[in-house]
């Protein structure tokens, strides 16, 4: 009986590889999660008080919006991830963990960010650059951004913090604050 439900994990795991492979070959977005020690430091940078709404564009395990949701129960926590078998991955994650978060299979950029006031991102430079643009018609000034290792390009950070070797960005999202 143990040697078929091991089979079966197994079998499981090859099917998910196999499809996140081939889904990268027609969506060319990396699965690269959250490194876990830096997680606490992405959690303070954003500054989560009771009522805020967090927003992860590309939640991929969801890692980051489990951590925020334990650290600020408070908070109304939203993630997007625009791969079916990530997204599955971090459903599975969200359900163990018991909490209540709101994740949707979807891309982020064709979402509205109207009333959001924080948003972290693990996203490559050339994402960052087209959510900025959609950040300034939608973002409330104030709203504050975090960016783990990438730099939103254009943009003046109000902080940056390394941890392990990686940098966290983190902006107060201003319209008229391009460089």
């Amino acid at each position: 009986m143990i040697e078929v439900l091991l089979l079966s994990f197994s079998g499981a795991v090859a099917f998910i590889a196999l499809g996140v492979v081939v889904f990268h070959l027609f969506y060319p977005v990396p699965y690269v999660p959250t490194r876990s020690r830096a997680v606490h430091t992405v959690i303070a940078s954003l500054a989560l008080h009771d009522g805020d709404i967090l927003v992860d564009p590309g939640a991929g395990d969801a890692r980051l919006l489990i951590a925020a949701k334990r650290a600020h129960p408070g908070i109304r926590a939203i993630g997007y991830e625009v791969m079916p078998l990530v997204w599955l991955l971090a459903r599975c994650r969200i359900w163990w963990s018991g909490l209540d978060i709101d994740l949707r299979l979807g891309d982020a950029r064709r979402q509205d960010f109207s009333g959001v006031t924080h948003i972290v991102v693990y996203l490559l430079p050339g994402l960052l650059k087209v959510l900025a643009a959609k950040f300034d018609a939608e973002l409330s000034d104030g709203a504050r951004v975090v960016s783990y290792v990438f730099a939103i390009p254009g943009r003046e950070p109000e902080s940056i913090v390394e941890t392990g070797g990686k940098k966290v960005w983190t902006y107060l999202w201003r319209n008229n604050m391009v460089m």
